[in-house]
């Protein structure tokens, strides 16, 4: 599995040197976008696609909507092989360019209207997709990803605790975001075998200040003042934000729930479904 090495009970990744080299060298370069990236951003992400490495050593998989691609190929390093899909052909064309290995390809397509045959993928992941989809779609998003995978396949997929992130944050590309009742309600719909896990779990008690700060400054009128104050005002009231990459992939780790009372106080929620 080369830098990824696991706990004898599979619930836990160790971090090691030879990681953290692998998330350092496939940062994405954010000045090809119009908006960046938190360092902090960037490893919530890679944390949860580093959980879903997991389920997909030799496997076939499917990443659904997978953006820019890094997600996509820090799969490729457990996966036998893994087709990433989107329908921004910006955010694919960079994939593409950026992001190369002889077990990835990136293709130009809707999840939820594809070419690909039944029962194609072994694994499917979809990090932080559900919340863009209509409600609408959401029913047909979930049915077609059953059909793409085989008997016994898996699902990991990530969308935001709609309860607690409107405390930090209003993304108007968020259409869908869900509490983690109604979520798994339907989830459940279409695979009742399925497991909930947790990303971020009280951190608006533990970022109390800051997300304090954001709450209330919804003009965002912080940008206007210099970059190095910003800085300084984060770093004391979220110095977590500012932890070393160790740090940071610690404290932004994946985590098991025995029941979903679990997640209401976790930013994001986290399913994972075996077809049957």
């Amino acid at each position: 599995m080369g830098c990824f090495s696991e706990s004898p009970d599979g619930n836990e990744t160790f971090i090691d040197s030879s990681l953290v080299d692998l998330i350092r060298s496939i940062k994405p370069d954010w000045s090809y976008f119009k908006e960046g990236m938190s360092d902090y951003s960037y490893i919530c992400y890679i944390s949860l696609y580093l959980f879903a490495t997991r389920y997909c050593e030799g496997k076939q998989v499917l990443d659904a909507a997978s953006g820019i691609g890094f997600g996509s190929y820090f799969l490729t390093q457990t996966a036998k092989r893994v087709i990433g899909i989107d329908i921004d052909l910006n955010s694919l064309s960079y994939a593409v360019q950026r992001y190369h290995n002889k077990n990835l390809n990136f293709l130009l397509t809707d999840v939820t209207e594809n070419g690909f045959s039944s029962s194609s993928f072994d694994v499917v992941v979809s990090i932080e997709t559900f919340e863009h989809l209509i409600p609408e779609k959401a029913m047909v998003f979930l049915q077609e990803i059953f059909r793409l995978l085989k008997p016994g396949g898996v699902l990991i997929i990530s969308t935001p605790n709609r309860r607690v992130n409107r405390k930090i944050s209003r993304n108007p590309t968020h259409i869908n975001e869900m509490e983690v009742k109604a979520f798994f309600d339907l989830i459940r719909r279409v695979f009742p075998d399925c497991q909930p896990f947790y990303q971020r779990k009280n951190v608006l008690q533990s970022m109390k200040p800051f997300y304090f700060v954001v709450r209330i400054d919804r003009l965002k009128l912080r940008s206007l003042f210099p970059r190095f104050v910003r800085n300084r005002i984060r770093r004391l009231a979220a110095p977590r934000l500012y932890s070393d990459m160790p740090g940071l992939l610690d404290q932004l780790k994946v985590h098991e729930a025995s029941c979903l009372d679990e997640l209401e106080d976790a930013v994001i929620q986290i399913a994972v479904c075996r077809k049957s």
